[in-house]
């Protein structure tokens, strides 16, 4: 039995059966969010339901499903979420070009997973509590640097993002407030790298004294 990252995998072989003697001029792209995406990167809540967002209409198998296990024996499943629709979700207009291809098959399909940044900003909208964890955990897990996730790049997408919808004052009011709240746990996790950086430039001086200090030793007392 699989582990939940190939069952992944396999959904989407399940999906391209259909297409098994069909030649595409060019290969599909499927962007996965929600928390399949989440867990690609931080490898600590797997979704029952994967988001896909596909580039061109596919007709999908009824009850698309597949079963793994998980790191206790249990099995569980991976359904296809028929009801996703990214209309209803705060993603930002440029995601394709941040996704990460994590997967080719056959030519026929690209995989891709939606950046952090672009993960964070698609759970404004909802924040539920699962939300809420996501966002933390992909905070606390991620590079910050290596994704520039950093407060201004996520206040200037989301702020374009909603100029560009309509919303209503209540609604624009609850972004800000999700905001903040992001805002102070990147805050938190720079403190944090800060802190830890400079303990390391700490020790980093520390051993330089203290082989200075037998330097100078060996220089004015070894041999005498």
């Amino acid at each position: 039995m699989k582990n939940f990252k190939v069952a992944v995998f396999e959904l989407f072989e399940k999906i391209l059966e259909k297409y098994k003697n069909h030649m595409f001029e060019c290969p599909i792209n499927a962007y996965i969010t929600g928390g399949v995406a989440v867990h690609f990167y931080t490898k600590v809540r797997m979704s029952d339901d994967i988001d896909i967002i596909l580039d061109r209409e596919l007709d999908i198998p009824n009850d698309l499903f597949v079963e793994w296990l998980n790191e206790n024996g249990e099995k569980e499943v991976l359904m296809y979420d028929y009801n996703y629709n990214d209309t209803f979700v705060l993603i930002p207009e440029e995601y394709k070009s941040r996704a990460k291809l994590v997967k080719n098959l056959d030519d026929k399909i690209n995989i891709y997973v939606l950046h952090p940044l672009d993960l964070i900003i698609s759970k404004i909208s909802r924040y539920a509590d699962n939300d809420i964890e996501d966002i933390e955990n992909l905070i606390e897990q991620c590079d910050l640097e290596k994704f520039n996730i950093t407060k201004e790049n996520l206040l200037e997408i989301v702020f374009y993002e909603i100029d560009g919808r309509l919303m209503s004052n209540s609604t624009i009011k609850d972004h800000a407030y999700r905001l903040i709240d992001i805002c102070e746990l990147i805050d938190e996790k720079m403190v944090l790298l800060m802190r830890d950086l400079k303990i390391r430039l700490f020790n980093f001086h520390k051993i330089q004294l203290i082989n200075k200090i037998f330097y100078w030793v060996d220089r004015n007392f070894i041999g005498y």
